[in-house]
């Protein structure tokens, strides 16, 4: 299928379909997941250190740092993007972030995967989809009502107005 649609001219992983499937949703589940809940908390660390609710999300996304960052491991790899950064940044970094995640995080990481791989996902989200996804409902207000939420409404619009950032499709 790749190949009839021209994808294999940069170069092809082979994969199994179940192996896609599931990778994609360990990145959803645990990596986005993972990311999502650690900036909320870094936001709410912050908060409670005395920073700003506007300047926490400016710092932590809205002013596009963590887009170029992302970008820069896209070109470079994940370590080696580090380069255009300072040496404080990258001695913060590499000396802090181990110590950061915890044997806890890594066995609820390894019970994700195992719901994904054992069918339970599947079965927790078909039921969810058949109740009507009230779940989903109440989470997605949640979140839309978290502090870091409302903090981001006038910075966003803030950022880009003034051209920082691109507007949402």
């Amino acid at each position: 299928m790749c190949k009839g649609i021209g994808l294999t001219r940069g170069g092809v992983f082979e994969s199994s379909f179940c192996e896609e499937a599931e990778l994609d949703l360990f990145a959803e589940q645990v990596v986005w997941a993972g990311l999502t809940a650690w900036f909320v908390t870094c936001f709410e660390l912050g908060v409670e250190h005395g920073f700003s609710p506007e300047l926490m999300v400016m710092e932590l996304y809205a002013s596009g740092e963590a887009a170029q960052i992302f970008a820069n491991m896209t070109r470079n790899g994940f370590f080696k993007q580090m380069s255009h950064h300072s040496t404080t940044s990258q001695y913060g970094t590499l000396s802090r972030g181990p110590a950061l995640i915890s044997d806890e995080m890594r066995a609820r990481a390894r019970a994700t995967l195992a719901g994904i791989h054992n069918g339970d996902f599947a079965r927790e989200w078909s039921n969810e989809q058949a109740g009507g996804s009230a779940r989903l409902e109440t989470l997605r207000a949640a979140a839309l009502n978290h502090p870091m939420s409302q903090a981001e409404l006038g910075v966003i619009s803030a950022v880009q107005a003034v051209g920082k950032a691109p507007k949402a499709p």
